[in-house]
């Protein structure tokens, strides 16, 4: 595009100085002006040219470009999206909990299972209000990981899908 563009300021460049030589010597020398003229003529030929060559490429480049956009798109439309059956930033905060919980980088710190509880209790809300006394925290804590386990291979298949594009 660079070379185009280089070539349109060139002929440009050369149906000027050829169109000024042919004015200024047009009365004086026949010979002089038929050259100028000839050059005017070819460097302005060769300037509409490279214009609509230019343009053509520049269409040509922007048609592929969209083509592979398209291609891309279709790709990425194909991978599923993580699914959350859960609020998205509690089961974040709830991931990150877990990981922190995990991690040696945060060994020495208090575990944390604040995250963790606000899910529960978000769980709560579905059980009915007479059933909460029945309820046991073991149940809680099955449907607590259940979520989160679903929630990671949820994440865990996007990210597969996203690496295989």
């Amino acid at each position: 595009m660079f070379g185009k563009k280089f070539v349109i300021y060139i002929t440009i460049l050369i149906t000027i100085i050829s169109g000024v030589v042919a004015a200024e010597v047009y009365p004086t020398a026949s010979f002089v002006y038929d050259v100028a003229m000839a050059c005017f003529g070819s460097a302005f030929i060769g300037c509409i040219m490279t214009f609509l060559e230019y343009f053509a490429v520049r269409r040509s480049s922007m048609e592929f470009f969209m083509e592979e956009t398209r291609k891309v798109a279709a790709a990425f439309s194909k991978v599923p999206i993580v699914a959350f059956s859960a609020p998205r930033k509690l089961v974040l905060n709830a991931l990150a909990e877990e990981w922190a919980n995990a991690s040696d980088l945060f060994a020495e710190s208090e575990k944390k299972c604040d995250a963790k509880n606000a899910l529960i209790e978000w769980l709560k809300s579905f059980y009915r209000s007479d059933m909460s006394e029945i309820i046991s925290q073991e149940e809680l804590d099955k449907d607590y990981q259940q979520l989160i386990t679903d929630a990671k291979s949820s994440i865990e298949k996007s990210a597969k899908a996203y690496i295989a594009l």
